[in-house]
């Protein structure tokens, strides 16, 4: 937070607001001991938001913009992006993002922050194709290589969802517009349900 410029008034204060939790975990009938909170922040605290900016900000410092590298983040999700001539560039400046001195894993070491590295999505995305080597007429999609990071292996997807956005390898967003027919599908589903001409909600209020 000081690295951030916020005012050491407010770092001590944050600090004190956090000492001290306990919580219990309830459950069916069982109600447990209080036990100490050692990490994490509350659930709906309205200043969520704001400190996880402030906790994500270095992260968004290893890119170097002008060398084709850039991130995003919102709360605890982080995209890396990589722009280049073909995948091996990308795949590289990725690695690079990932694993260099004062990189995002040695970040994360600092930050008390546990990547699930299993979690990890990968997209490869490009428009471009290449010949189909079976002599159908019909192009295909370029190879796209596995990108290993301290030695997990981790595979291109052919889409991706970040912050409820469908992305997808050749950037046609066909999966997300399928994904939003089906979501508004859903919605006017239930809308029929309450609307029904005898025992339903009042057309007015249903507009």
């Amino acid at each position: 937070m000081r690295k951030c410029g916020v005012p050491e008034e407010h770092v001590e204060w944050v600090r004190r607001r956090n000492e001290g939790r306990t919580t219990v975990l309830t459950f069916d009938n069982f109600i447990s001991e209080p036990f100490a909170v050692v990490d994490g922040l509350d659930q709906g605290d309205a200043q969520l938001l704001i400190l996880y900016l402030i906790y994500n900000a270095q992260v968004l410092q290893v890119p170097e913009v002008t060398q084709g590298k850039s991130g995003l983040a919102f709360v605890n999700d982080v995209v890396l992006v990589a722009t280049g001539q073909n995948f091996s560039e990308t795949h590289c400046k990725l690695k690079g993002m990932m694993e260099k001195k004062g990189g995002v894993l040695e970040w994360a070491s600092s930050h008390n922050c546990l990547f699930g590295m299993e979690k990890f999505q990968l997209l490869d995305a490009t428009q471009q194709t290449i010949k189909n080597l079976l002599g159908t007429g019909q192009r295909m999609p370029m190879h796209r290589p596995i990108l290993k990071i301290q030695g997990r292996q981790i595979s291109p997807s052919t889409s991706v969802k970040f912050l409820r956005v469908h992305i997808d390898q050749r950037l046609k967003w066909r999966e997300h517009g399928a994904a939003a027919i089906a979501r508004g599908t859903g919605w006017l589903s239930q809308f029929q349900r309450i609307a029904k001409p005898t025992s339903g909600v009042a057309h007015k209020y249903m507009r």
